[in-house]
């Protein structure tokens, strides 16, 4: 999992909505793979009526579909956030106020910008589907997977859509098959 952090001031949905178009977003725009679909808690800063809440809004505007966690849903459903919450906790977040006293926000997301450098893209995974690569190594090993599920959800892989898109996988420079 490649993990993004921004520290706001307060939790309201417009620090969601921020964090979300500073940080993730702007992440996958560069492989062009579309943002279908956000999962959150069902807490205040990003859950609300779309009309009126700020983080809603900004879901509908980039065209992506929000799906909450079950009020009820077992551990399993956010143990994946929970565990990195914990882990900023205990790695950075205690032993960076040990070691200096930070006056300015942007101090302390200067080196929490570098931990999560360090997270994502130099230190190693043994957990599910990461096999002992960075989650970076990961994620880019693996956006193939999100672009051929792009590709299924324009042009599916069965049904008379099919053919023409085998046509295109074989011989996808040449416009006069299409």
């Amino acid at each position: 999992m490649v993990a993004f952090t921004k520290l706001c001031e307060r939790k309201h949905a417009i620090t969601a909505a921020d964090m979300l178009n500073d940080r993730v977003l702007s992440f996958f725009e560069e492989p062009e793979v579309s943002r279908l679909r956000m999962l959150s808690d069902r807490d205040s800063e990003s859950c609300g009526s779309r009309e009126a809440h700020k983080y809603e809004l900004y879901l509908d505007l980039e065209d992506i579909e929000h799906t909450r966690a079950k009020a009820k849903s077992p551990p399993q459903t956010n143990v994946i956030c929970e565990r990195f919450h914990q882990m900023v906790k205990s790695k950075f977040h205690a032993s960076a106020f040990r070691r200096q006293i930070y006056r300015p926000i942007d101090e302390v997301q200067a080196d929490l910008d570098e931990w999560m450098r360090e997270y994502n893209v130099r230190r190693t995974r043994a957990g599910k589907y990461c096999y002992g690569k960075t989650p970076m190594h990961t994620i880019v090993d693996s956006m193939h997977v999100a672009l051929d599920k792009e590709m299924d959800r324009v042009m599916p892989t069965s049904g008379p859509l099919a053919a023409c898109r085998c046509r295109l996988s074989v011989r996808p420079n040449r416009s006069e098959d299409i």
